[in-house]
């Protein structure tokens, strides 16, 4: 050919034109010169159109070149998430094999935490490649999604932090049983339940008269893990004795505040007497229908409980719960006679008894029960008096005397009237449901008689030969 490309190369810089030199002799395949990359000077390299578009700048000639390498990396990429994905799973079934030994499953855990890594890794340099509506790109992303997902360790007891797994057991404290249960996973698990961290609070209300002492025993056990318990509640667990609770006390009795014993049946003086002397925290204790328990001693010992107790509820413990025999109780009315003297005594100033006595009815039925005390001691005087006879047999007795043949007479702390057992039987026959509970009125005043099985004082007349 006569006519040749010029090579860039032997040009100055000043006299180099910018794009593509063409001549119009020159065949598209052997004369495309490029501008340089070094000084305007161009390579001298013949490309084709494929690699090189006119009126394209260097910047977006790199950039086009950076994208293509990283499409070429795609096809790599895949193959590597299909074979980390195809060892994860691998790994995963191994580990479902309850019969491998710690060593075993430890080892296979750390090498299942490596394959995850590596496949979050990946799903990094798939995005670094990730373009717009590309199928491909997007098939790959949403395989490593769902083999991420498949492949995430399911949360349970035994991964969780020591500190996070104690917070959760707290939430099982209403479930008592369930969570000693629990024990009996694993040496963590057991761990973890008997740690004090858990045993803020003892809740058995739930169990009722099904909870005996064996039972209790076996929750409280001989380690520390009741040494933080700031509450218990046993309410109407009528089969415990003071041995049982008495074992839970000992653990905990310098951080109790809160105890709840109404309806322990069977607990008696000794309970109340650790109570008194050795739980310095309590602000609140409910012994209310412990009829194992003497209102008369709660009344004689009242100021050896912590000054900071007021919320105390004695109701229906023994000596007003029940048939109380009438010397039994007038000597419960002289100690709440002495308990009131001594309240006032103590405190001195007028206004602050009042001030005392409003805290204390706000939270306690400690000073209405002694009221109660007081006014049911007065009918028995009016008995003694020769009043209140609310039957014929009750009036005969009361005029000539009592002797063994003669009837059980009962004293209604309502209405102070008395009646022998037989006639109250009759006038209970009268009974009406009035708010949904069962009224018994009495025969003299239609006051409320006591309901069957509630307070009553048995009283007697003057002793006559029979």
């Amino acid at each position: 050919m006569s006519s040749s490309v010029r090579s860039p190369s032997k040009e100055r810089k000043d006299d180099a034109s910018p794009g593509l030199q063409t001549p119009n002799d020159a065949s598209p395949e052997h004369s495309i010169a490029t501008p340089g990359h070094d000084g305007g000077r161009s390579s001298g390299t013949k490309r084709s159109r494929e690699d090189e578009l006119e009126g394209e700048t260097s910047t977006d000639r790199a950039t086009r070149s950076r994208s293509a390498s990283t499409v070429a990396r795609l096809p790599g990429l895949r193959v590597r998430v299909k074979s980390v994905c195809g060892d994860l799973s691998s790994v995963i079934t191994k580990l479902r094999d309850s019969g491998l030994s710690a060593e075993e499953r430890a080892r296979l855990d750390d090498q299942a935490d490596t394959l995850r890594e590596e496949l979050a890794r990946l799903e990094g340099e798939v995005y670094d490649v990730y373009e717009q509506d590309d199928e491909i790109t997007d098939y790959v992303l949403e395989f490593i999604k769902f083999a991420r997902a498949k492949a995430r360790p399911a949360a349970n007891f035994t991964t969780m932090p020591n500190d996070v797994l104690h917070l959760v057991l707290r939430h099982f404290r209403k479930e008592a049983k369930q969570l000693i249960a629990m024990s009996t996973v694993n040496k963590q698990m057991r761990d973890a339940v008997r740690n004090p961290i858990v045993w803020r609070s003892v809740d058995l209300r739930a169990y009722k008269s099904s909870i005996t002492d064996k039972i209790l025993y076996s929750i409280v056990q001989d380690d520390d893990a009741f040494s933080c318990v700031k509450r218990l509640y046993l309410r109407d667990c009528s089969q415990l004795t003071d041995r049982s609770v008495l074992k839970v006390l000992r653990k905990c009795y310098t951080t109790i505040e809160y105890i709840d014993l109404e309806g322990c049946e069977r607990l008696t003086e000794e309970t109340m007497r650790f109570i008194m002397h050795e739980c310095k925290q309590i602000t609140a204790l409910n012994v209310r229908g412990c009829s194992g328990v003497s209102a008369k001693y709660i009344f004689d010992n009242f100021f050896a409980l912590p000054d900071d107790l007021v919320r105390i509820k004695v109701n229906d413990t023994r000596g007003i719960h029940g048939r109380v025999d009438q010397d039994d109780f007038l000597k419960l009315a002289e100690s709440v006679e002495e308990f009131t003297a001594k309240y006032k005594e103590r405190i001195g100033d007028a206004a602050k008894v009042q001030e005392w006595e409003a805290r204390l009815n706000s939270q306690s039925d400690v000073l209405r029960v002694a009221e109660f005390i007081k006014e049911t001691s007065q009918h028995v005087s009016r008995w003694k008096r020769g009043e209140s006879a609310a039957c014929d047999h009750a009036h005969t007795i009361q005029l000539v005397g009592s002797r063994r043949a003669d009837p059980i007479l009962t004293l209604f702390p309502e209405c102070g009237h008395v009646s022998c057992v037989d006639c109250t039987l009759n006038e209970r026959r009268h009974m009406r449901l009035i708010d949904g509970e069962y009224i018994y009125p009495c025969g003299m005043c239609h006051e409320p008689m006591p309901s069957p099985g509630g307070f009553e004082v048995v009283v007697r007349g003057t002793e006559r030969r029979a």
